[in-house]
């Protein structure tokens, strides 16, 4: 995997602008197909050079740094009427990892009434019989707590999850909720209405990133390059004009502007 110090004058099939939690995966996706040139720009740095993205406990320290966007919320008139003007902090990963690099690495898929909602929208392809395959896909499950669930879980994918040694208190909270007549159950599987153990994205290395679980695995590949601290700042049509021009790329980089990134 090039990891260049400048933009490349050659034609890109596809060119991904972000290396976050999903355009690290879809580049290195598509990077698979040899026939396939694909480049990988982001605005961040390398992860390589912050090594406490890898150490869980650091997390909080990696906020209001140059690999955090830095976000503020639009002012809010039902929510943050104790911060200053309404708006709250919005940290945004500015790295390759993106926000996988600097978040709490919960692994939390969300509600499968939320996806079928969407589903019903008009979003196809969301509901969450259609996405849980790719859920099984990317996982690699290693949590010690469960039974093997291969109907939701998956065990061969690049997202290591796990499950910390619980506490005393998250073990008291458990079974206070059972005293209440609450389910303990996991919240990822058939039913997540309870009580129970967050799994994290964490493996005996640290933090587990979509740069860590999906780009190291391109390292070598002769058709994938990926360019850090280039910020696009303008894209042209998404296909081919009237006149046959090409979609191309604006970027920054050290100062410098790149008018023309072909794709």
């Amino acid at each position: 995997m090039p990891l260049m110090s400048h933009p490349s004058e050659r034609a890109y099939d596809f060119i991904i602008v972000g290396a976050g939690s999903s355009g690290a995966v879809i580049a290195s996706r598509l990077s698979e197909v040899a026939n396939f040139t694909v480049m990988l720009l982001e605005a961040g740095d390398d992860d390589n050079n912050w090594p406490d993205i890898n150490i869980p406990m650091k997390a909080i320290s990696l906020r209001r740094t140059d690999i955090d966007w830095q976000y503020m919320t639009e002012p809010q008139e039902k929510a943050c009427h104790g911060m200053v003007d309404n708006t709250s902090y919005w940290p945004r990963g500015k790295v390759l990892g993106g926000s996988s690099a600097l978040n709490h690495m919960q692994y939390i898929r969300g509600s499968r009434h939320d996806y079928d909602g969407w589903h019903k929208l008009g979003c196809m392809g969301w509901s969450y019989k259609d996405v849980l395959p790719y859920f099984i896909k990317s996982e690699r499950n290693c949590q010690a707590n469960l039974k093997r669930d291969p109907e939701y879980h998956g065990y061969k994918g690049p997202i290591t999850v796990t499950v910390a040694e619980p506490s005393p208190i998250a073990t008291a909270f458990l079974k206070a909720g059972e005293e209440l007549g609450h389910a303990v159950v996991d919240p990822n599987g058939k039913n997540q209405l309870g009580f129970g153990f967050s799994p994290t994205n964490i493996d005996n290395k640290g933090r587990v990133t979509t740069a860590k679980a999906y780009l190291q695995t391109a390292i070598g590949r002769q058709n994938f390059t990926v360019i850090v601290r280039s910020h696009v700042t303008k894209r042209s049509s998404c296909g081919p004009t009237i006149d046959q021009t090409p979609p191309a790329m604006t970027l920054r980089r050290n100062k410098k502007k790149y008018q023309k990134l072909d794709l």
